[in-house]
């Protein structure tokens, strides 16, 4: 590798001097008909010239004031194939991005400097496409035309009308006038002019692949003077990559190269390009007599894969770190499909509770407070499927037990098989998809409130993975949306003890949690633990059928001491008895049988409850008592008798 210092550059190609920049206004600000979102226009140039910028006038009134929103720049070769559908981006490359913040005013004018200026020559076609991204994944723009209106009012180039695409936020015509103004310098005819044109970069990667070694980093040059520059010809090529200091490169042509014609030199993929995120690259051409040096450098972001990868667990998204209201684009690193649709059930919303566009009203599961937090979620107004909600790049290779654990809400009690949530997983591993690796459980999600939803990763465990959240609808009411909230990846540790039997058996303590951070009414296996100081209030709550005897049993923990068909699992006790079968050590803290003191109130009510509150005594700090309770059944299910959770008390 070989690098040129500053004062040899300067020798080698001197300091000339820039063309001015010329500005065409391509239609009146005013208009009525003016947009902002998927416009397309052509550029035709009739010099050699390099566009430079674009303003951009935002006219819609219709977009949220208070969200910050992105504006970009797409160019593509005029007839290249784009239908009216997702942006091919194999065609159309991003050369120019702004992102506003709020409040965005009607009637402004946004600039937009190309951070990879495009050069036209003479008598060439460009295609143009301005586009508002709200993030909601794929863009739509139709591929451009040369047939249509022209813009006069400048000899060196002109502009002819294209189509557009209805992009929401803005729903006015489908053809517009472009608006704005185009910025250009005309390119100085010298007698030497090698200029770069074009980054090369392959092959194609996913979302979560990375370039390496394997992959190929090239520029396209092109000889702009008249005159042809000889095989053998030296001259460098510079790299930078982030804003790092330039490597160079040295090369001969390999043959003549005549005017206005191409060659491609390739060089090894950089090291730097191989981490995750986009990068800003700028390659450049380096030759003795140059006479022309805004044409040497030219500059691509690449998004090199693994954008938002997550690498560190326990990982979790709440959807905190978004803009008050409700908006539709997701956090870093999610990205959900455009469905091009005119009102809410058409996305993924991402709401705080207190701005949803439809009438039902939901909370943040995190805070429990409307307009406090963020959670996702969708409506069933429309008839739509497969409204997909895609996560970051997920690295489960450190994982032995991954595990994704989420809250669903779905308030729509009635009609339960029309709408649905499911979750598929695509391994970027081997290259497949899962469908419906999760749900859809729709018994689980008809009341009013957030519930625990689980999926095992193990079959996962490896592989880099994207979590899918898919919806689909059956044109429900305003009244019936889903949501999802704080969803969770961990490495699950193992949790030997009883689960909590709905219903029958169940036992809780103040909240308390298994090894994974899973309360008892989630329904995940045990054992649980609380930690209490002197003077806390602990309240226990029993659960299970109606009128049935509860005996709260104390000993030492030992989860899975004893297994019983039908009735459950003791986790507390030493070693079994060898008569009995029973595990040793157990001793009856309170029953339901007994006539004596307060043991009559364990009894559970018409609703299948008992609760209870006591003040935390003192203790040594460590563990105190581990509880489980046997509660009887009255036959249910064959047993007269259930055993439910246990739960470890330590003071502190």
């Amino acid at each position: 590798m070989m690098r040129l210092p500053l004062v040899v550059l300067v020798v080698v190609l001197g300091w000339p001097t820039m063309s001015t920049a010329q500005v065409l206004n391509m239609g009146s600000p005013a208009s009525a008909t003016s947009r902002a979102s998927g416009l397309m226009f052509d550029v035709q140039a009739t010099s050699t010239l390099t566009v430079t910028a674009i303003d951009l006038y935002f006219r819609s009134t219709n977009l949220l004031a208070l969200v910050p929103h992105q504006f970009e720049v797409w160019t593509v070769t005029s007839g290249a194939p784009s239908a009216g559908v997702a942006m091919d981006t194999t065609a159309w490359k991003r050369v120019g991005v702004v992102t506003m913040a709020p409040p965005i005013v009607s009637g402004t004018l946004i600039p937009i400097s190309l951070y990879e200026p495009v050069r036209l020559l003479a008598g060439q076609v460009r295609g143009f496409c301005l586009i508002e991204n709200t993030g909601r994944g794929a863009m739509a723009c139709y591929a451009p035309y040369v047939a249509g209106p022209t813009i006069a009012g400048n000899a060196d180039v002109s502009v002819t009308v294209g189509s557009t695409s209805q992009h929401l936020p803005f729903a006015v015509s489908a053809q517009t006038a472009p608006i704005g103004h185009l910025h250009y310098q005309l390119d100085p005819v010298v007698a030497i002019d090698l200029a770069a044109e074009e980054i090369l970069v392959g092959p194609a990667i996913g979302p979560c692949d990375l370039y390496s070694a394997t992959s190929s980093l090239g520029l396209v040059f092109r000889n702009m003077a008249a005159a042809a520059l000889p095989a053998g010809t030296p001259l460098f090529v510079s790299v930078e990559i982030d804003g790092s200091v330039p490597a160079y490169h040295g090369l001969n042509l390999t043959q003549s190269l005549g005017s206005f014609q191409t060659d491609t030199f390739t060089i090894p993929m950089p090291v730097a390009l191989g981490a995750p995120g986009p990068h800003q690259l700028k390659l450049g051409v380096v030759l003795v007599g140059d006479g022309n040096a805004l044409n040497d450098l030219v500059t691509r972001v690449i998004h090199g894969g693994g954008e938002g990868r997550v690498t560190s667990f326990p990982w979790k998204e709440d959807f905190e770190n978004l803009p008050t209201g409700s908006i539709a684009l997701p956090p870093l690193g999610w990205t959900q499909d455009d469905q091009d649709g005119t009102s809410p059930e058409a996305e993924w919303l991402f709401d705080d509770g207190a701005s949803l566009p439809f009438s039902s009203a939901f909370w943040d599961h995190g805070s429990g407070v409307v307009g406090q937090g963020h959670f996702a979620v969708t409506d069933d107004r429309g008839d739509l499927l497969g409204l997909r909600l895609v996560s970051p790049c997920l690295d489960l290779g450190g994982l032995a037990n991954p595990r994704l654990k989420f809250w669903a809400w779905r308030n729509r009690a009635a009609n339960t098989a029309a709408s649905r949530i499911f979750v598929d997983v695509i391994d970027h591993g081997s290259g497949t998809t899962t469908f419906t690796a999760w749900g859809p459980t729709i018994t689980l999600l008809n009341s009013a409130f957030w519930q625990a939803q689980f999926l095992d990763l193990g079959p996962w465990a490896g592989s880099t993975i994207q979590l899918v959240f898919r919806a689909d609808t059956a044109n429900g009411s305003a009244g019936s949306p889903f949501a999802i909230d704080d969803i969770e990846v961990i490495d699950a540790l193992p949790t030997p003890g009883q689960a909590a039997q709905v219903h029958v058996a169940s036992f809780d303590l103040q909240g308390a949690r298994n090894v994974n951070q899973d309360r008892v009414e989630e329904g995940r296996p045990g054992p649980f633990f609380l930690t209490a100081a002197n003077g806390d209030l602990l309240e226990f709550q029993f659960d299970g059928r109606a009128g049935q005897i509860i005996h709260l049993l104390g000993g030492p923990l030992n989860p899975a001491a004893a297994s019983f068909p039908l009735i459950g699992q003791m986790d507390i006790g030493g070693p079994l008895d060898p008569l009995t079968g029973l595990p040793t050590g157990i001793q009856v803290l309170a029953s339901g049988a007994d006539p004596l003191g307060l043991n009559p109130l364990f009894v559970t009510d018409a609703a299948g409850s008992m609760r209870f509150t006591l003040t935390m005594p003192f203790f040594p700090t460590g563990p105190v008592v581990t509880f489980q309770a046997a509660i009887t059944t009255g036959g249910y299910n064959g047993s007269w008798v259930a055993l439910t959770n246990a739960i470890e008390l330590s003071a502190n």
